[in-house]
């Protein structure tokens, strides 16, 4: 039977890019990187090149900026060398795996920009880690409680189908 090979879900590698989203027209916004704005993936189908003067007033441009991008998504903007010689990362927090894109994004350019090579290419993967032995014994528990309610429940029409004979002898009030 296959019941027995209910158990807990394997875990598996995810790699982190722009391919996980629906939609591929995606904006990008950067602040004062004129050393590696060029370098950004080709993915994004705009790039919006500014130089304000402080990432709080980038922040504020992003904020009155939000509905101006159409159908386009802006999942991710930084601002480079701020007054504290700092980059900071912009994400949507609405994508949950929008900030390990926007370090991948960030380091991927700075590494073309690095080697001067374009086609440089810096892949970011999560590997979950294992179960805990708790975590294994709630799910143990729950397999065990799922394989008995496969087997008992079409127990229960067993009897069932003894007893119809009985109880339709007696309203009709017949015998073999």
């Amino acid at each position: 039977m296959g019941l027995g090979e209910i158990g807990a879900p394997g875990t598996k590698l995810t790699f982190y890019d722009n391919a996980m989203y629906g939609s591929v027209d995606q904006v990008l916004s950067v602040n004062n990187c004129s050393n590696i704005d060029s370098y950004f993936d080709a993915d994004f189908t705009a790039l919006h090149k500014m130089t304000e003067q402080s990432t709080l007033s980038f922040s504020n441009y992003l904020l009155s900026s939000y509905d101006s991008n159409g159908e386009r998504e802006r999942m991710v903007s930084f601002s480079c060398n701020d007054t504290f010689g700092n980059n900071v990362m912009f994400a949507n927090a609405t994508g949950k795996i929008s900030a390990p894109q926007a370090i991948t994004q960030l380091y991927r350019a700075k590494a073309r920009a690095a080697t001067g090579n374009p086609n440089t290419y810096l892949s970011v993967a999560q590997n979950p880690l294992p179960f805990t032995d708790r975590q294994m014994s709630q799910i143990d528990a729950l397999s065990a409680m799922l394989i008995a309610l496969f087997i008992l429940i079409p127990f229960t029409f067993i009897p069932s189908t003894f007893v119809a004979f009985v109880v339709r002898e007696r309203e009709c009030k017949s015998k073999h």
